[in-house]
């Protein structure tokens, strides 16, 4: 992945999160020569162990210094204070933000297009869902670095006690849920959390649902 000596800023961008380029950073000449020193960029998130993987980063580089800065996750604050950061001018180079998160940042124009630095090569090394949707209008907005897993865990015993066959497709789910709570009228086979739509937002991902996206400079529903 080339590096662009530009000092405007650039998001990573990843919910899980990925890595972002922001537009609003400290200006500069974008033809200028390579500095003789070290590029100093700057980082914000929140993420654990983010800090160890820049300590680990800066000792390996000479030719450039990330310095980080933990912001508060997401909607606890984080956005806010990216948001009030680009507005002010000020903002870092480079900033966590969550998948779901992401059009928002890029229709504000907060974010810049990292296409000429995110090569095809480069997207090949992730998971293509991941990087789907760090890509909007056709041009790549984020670095995808995290992409956490989802798994159902299921009561064994309570399986094996009234014969019922572990659900593979969601078909067998539902046929299993009744057999759940036709062997056991106060049992459930799940529960999904109706203040947090998080679960649900996954599956109909998974599923291969889309609830909007950008069509002819507006959004679809």
């Amino acid at each position: 992945m080339s590096l662009s000596w530009s000092r405007t800023t650039r998001v990573i961008a990843g919910a899980a999160t990925a890595l972002a380029v922001l537009t609003a950073c400290g200006g500069g000449d974008d033809t200028a020569d390579k500095p003789d020193g070290p590029v100093t960029l700057t980082f914000w998130g929140w993420a654990k162990g983010t800090k160890d993987v820049v300590d680990a980063f800066n000792a390996s580089h000479t030719d450039i210094k990330v310095t980080f800065e933990e912001i508060p996750s997401g909607n606890a604050g984080g956005y806010a204070k990216i948001s009030n950061a680009v507005k002010a001018g000020n903002a870092p180079d480079l900033v966590s933000i969550e998948y779901p998160s992401l059009p928002e940042f890029v229709s504000s124009g907060a974010l810049q297009d990292i296409g000429d630095a995110f090569t095809e090569a480069d997207r090949a090394k992730f998971l293509p869902q991941a990087v789907d949707l760090t890509t909007l209008g056709g041009r790549s907005w984020a670095v995808p670095f995290d992409a956490a897993p989802q798994a159902f865990y299921y009561r064994k015993d309570l399986f094996e006690k009234h014969g019922i066959e572990v659900p593979t497709t969601w078909d067998d789910f539902r046929k299993a849920a009744e057999q759940v709570r036709k062997a056991d009228a106060k049992a459930r086979i799940a529960t999904f959390f109706p203040d947090d739509p998080t679960t649900f937002e996954a599956m109909a991902w998974q599923a291969g649902a889309q609830w909007f996206k950008a069509e002819d400079d507006t959004w679809k529903v």
